[in-house]
This record gives C-alpha cells, sequence and structure tokens, in this order.
C-alpha cells in the first residue's frame, strides 16, 4: 500500500516536470521560428533591392555593346576595307581594330589575304631562269650566272629585268665584289615602277630590298644607306600602291618577319620614327592568322553555317576565336576577334559590376562561356 502510494506520487511528480518543461521549450522554440523568419524576409527584401538594382544597371549596360559593334559595322562598310584592308593598316591597329580579316569579292572569291601563288609569272620565271639558276644554286659558278643575268637583264619585260638584276647582284656577293652588287640590287630596290606596279613586280621590289639590306647591315660604309633602304621597305609593307596593288599577304608577311628580326638587332638612326616595332608584330600576328583562317574558309560559300552580324566562335579553329561574318555592295568580310576583342566589347559590364560582388558571365546561342566568370557558383 505504502509503494502504491510512492508511485503514485512520482508520476504526478514527472507529470509537472515534463508540462514545465513543454512550458518553457514551445516559447523558446515560437520564438527561433519567428527569428528565422524574421532574418530570411530580411534576406530576401535585401536580395530583392539588389536584384532591383542591377538590373538598372543591366539595363543601362545592355546596349552598350551593340553600340561598340557598329563601330566594326561601319568598319566592314568602308570603301577602304572592301578595295584592301592594307589602306588603312585595320587588321590590328587603331580602337576598334580586328584580330584578323578575310575578305571575298562579289563572286565569292578571296581577295585577302592573297597568296604569291596566286600571281602571274611565276611559272614563266623559272623558265626564263633555269640555266642561270643552275650555274648559281648546283654549280656554284657564281661568274657564269652573273653574265647570263647581266644578258637578261637587257630585256623589255619588267619582271625578266627585274630578276634577272637581282640574280646579278647575288652572284657578284658571292665573288666578293660588294660594291658592283650594291649598285646592281639598288636599281630594283629603289625602281619608279613601285608607284604603279602591278603585285609580281612589288615581290621583286621587296626582294631586293631585303637583300640590300642583307648587303649592307654589316658595313658601316653603307649605314646611310642601310637606313634608306630598311624606311623604304617597311614603308612598303601593309601598303597600297598609288595604282592599288600591294603585296600578296604571304609575301608582305615573310618580308615584314624579315624587317623585325634586323630590327631587333640593330640600332636605327634617322629612320626609326617611321617603324613602330610594336605595330609591327600586331600587323604581323594579324596576317598570320588571316591567312591560317582563309585556308579553313577559302571561298565565301564555306561559311553558310555562319550566321550574318553575330559574334560566335569560328568553327575548326581556336575555341577564344570569334568572328562578324558581314555582308555589305557584294562583298563579304569575315572579322576575326580575340578575347582581347571580346572583353573590349563588353568592357562596360566589367566596368559596371566592378567591386559589386556580383559574378557574371556572357555566354553565346550554344552556352558557350563568351566572357565573365568561366564559371558562376549560385548561392544554396
Amino acid at each position: 500500500m505504502g509503494k502504491a502510494k510512492i508511485d503514485g506520487g512520482y508520476n504526478q511528480m514527472r507529470w509537472v516536470v515534463l508540462l514545465l518543461a513543454v512550458a518553457v521549450i514551445l516559447p523558446t522554440v515560437g520564438l527561433l521560428w519567428f527569428i528565422s523568419q524574421v532574418v530570411s524576409n530580411e534576406r530576401l527584401a535585401v536580395r530583392q533591392k539588389l536584384v532591383t538594382v542591377y538590373r538598372e544597371q543591366l539595363q543601362k549596360t545592355i546596349h552598350q555593346p551593340d553600340k561598340r559593334l557598329s563601330h566594326y559595322y561601319g568598319l566592314l562598310d568602308s570603301k577602304e576595307i572592301q578595295e584592301h584592308p592594307y589602306r588603312k593598316k585595320l587588321l590590328a591597329l587603331g580602337q576598334n581594330n580586328f584580330a584578323g580579316l578575310i575578305v571575298y569579292n562579289a563572286e565569292g572569291q578571296c581577295i585577302y589575304p592573297s597568296v604569291s601563288s596566286e600571281i602571274s609569272g611565276s611559272v614563266e620565271t623559272s623558265a626564263d631562269f633555269k640555266d642561270a639558276w643552275e650555274l648559281e644554286f648546283v654549280e656554284h659558278q657564281f661568274s657564269q650566272a652573273a653574265k647570263i643575268y647581266e644578258q637578261k637583264a637587257m630585256y623589255a619585260v619588267d619582271r625578266v629585268r627585274l630578276n634577272a638584276l637581282i640574280g646579278q647582284s647575288r652572284c657578284l656577293e658571292k665573288l666578293g665584289k660588294l660594291d658592283e652588287s650594291v649598285a646592281v640590287c639598288k636599281e630594283v630596290a629603289f625602281s619608279p615602277l613601285e608607284e604603279t606596279a602591278e603585285s609580281d613586280i612589288l615581290v621583286l621590289i621587296g626582294n631586293a630590298r631585303l637583300l640590300l639590306l642583307h648587303l649592307t647591315q654589316n658595313n658601316p660604309a653603307y649605314n646611310e644607306l642601310f637606313e634608306r633602304t630598311f624606311a623604304q621597305l617597311a614603308a612598303m609593307l601593309y601598303s597600297v600602291n598609288e595604282a592599288g596593288f600591294a603585296l600578296p599577304a604571304d609575301h608582305n608577311l615573310f618580308l615584314a618577319q624579315a624587317l623585325v628580326k634586323i630590327a631587333r638587332k640593330k640600332t636605327l638612326h634617322g629612320h626609326e620614327e617611321n617603324f613602330n616595332l610594336s605595330d609591327f608584330e600586331r600587323l604581323i600576328a594579324a596576317e598570320e592568322l588571316s591567312i591560317e583562317v582563309s585556308e579553313i574558309f577559302p571561298q565565301a560559300h564555306t561559311l553558310e553555317n555562319i550566321k550574318e552580324d553575330k559574334i560566335q566562335q569560328i568553327p575548326f579553329a581556336d575555341e577564344n576565336l570569334y568572328c562578324i561574318y558581314h555582308k555589305t555592295d557584294g562583298i563579304s568580310t569575315l572579322a576575326l576577334l580575340s578575347s582581347k576583342n571580346i572583353s573590349s566589347i563588353f568592357a562596360d559590364f566589367e566596368k559596371e559590376f566592378r567591386d559589386s560582388g556580383v559574378v557574371y558571365r556572357i555566354v553565346d546561342d550554344y552556352g558557350r562561356p563568351v566572357t565573365g566568370a568561366g564559371k558562376v557558383v549560385e548561392e544554396p
């Protein structure tokens, strides 16, 4: 009987304790839930304010790339580009430059970059000089070869005459007759034909100037002639003559690379204002890229899978290379854009969201990142 009373009292005490615990815990749980809801609502409110602010910033920024692209379209519509990109050296210089450029005519043929094999006269030249070349390069009979070249230099045809003078100059140098070699080479290097000549003659004049630099670069007696020759070779590169002709792109590239190599080794005096090494290096890189991509798209019809007037990646090329395909007045242009060009187009996004804590990424139609963060980690 006594034990039953004890058990009953214990049970009553346990219930009292439990009720007291519930009375304490429930308000605490309710308070914690309330606090968490307040915090959550506050975070949502702050996030909404930020979204509103950033959306306003985005609206101000979203049309800036269109303005920048309009500058590109203006360049691609210009007559200078359609006639020859060298006219303004737009390949790699200037604020709205390109990483490279390919131009097609109304028939869809690639007119820039052109290559030496497409110009006339190369086959005929091989036939005209076969005997002299064998004496010079195979048998090393420089004296006999020089006489043959001298005879052929009497020809009325400019292409044959200039080729012969260059060959004669080479042989005279190999015979140790430097002064005679220089005198003959100057006839070609400073030919007045440069102003109106077609591309095949320009190639010969460019070659003569490069040869003349080789003949004079290590001889103090010829310092003035060396600098004059250097300046004139630099001037004819990436340029168009009065008749609208220019060096073929591949040969222009060869001469430009040779000139840069010389410039790095020798200090110039008097004509350095006409030659900017960094500009030439950018032009060389742009022309190399243009030639490489033109081999993938040799004619306009090969661009059928590329959308017009849209920034897009180049198929089968560097994954970081983009392009704009544009048509105007029957001329088609493929402007190549590097990652640096793309960053410039979207520079306002970087400026607007700098130090804001916002991570952004711009993607193309296929979801591939174009600029901004490579990977965006969303808040859980």
